[in-house]
């Protein structure tokens, strides 16, 4: 997401959700390219792109810690949809996966991915 500004609009659109979630909300980021790490909100402004990212190892970094509920920001237009709905499936819980795309013009509504 490095280019045209996409992960500086990702990353200002998720600091702007979590503004809004009550104190009771927990709140994970994981961040991905190569690998996947869970990230303290508060570090977002220190992140940078980091190349081509590994999507199904952000999900399950993600699916590590039993959410109910995942936001996902990406540019890509090759998410492998069929493995990522194997890992939620295998969750053993229902998990909503909604993905907003994020392109030159800014940040899409997220949609659930299906």
């Amino acid at each position: 997401m490095g280019e045209w500004g996409k992960f500086d609009a990702a990353r200002d659109v998720l600091v702007a959700t979590l503004a809004h979630q009550p104190a009771a909300v927990e709140v994970r980021v994981v961040v991905y390219a190569a690998t996947a790490e869970v990230v303290a909100p508060t570090a977002l402004a220190a992140r940078a792109p980091g190349g081509r990212g590994d999507h199904l190892a952000g999900l399950r970094a993600a699916l590590e810690h039993r959410p109910d509920f995942v936001v996902w920001f990406t540019d890509s237009d090759d998410l492998p949809t069929a493995a990522l709905r194997n890992a939620v499936r295998r969750m053993g819980k229902p998990v909503t996966v909604v993905v907003s795309r994020v392109g030159a013009t800014g940040v899409a509504a997220p949609a659930e991915l299906r």
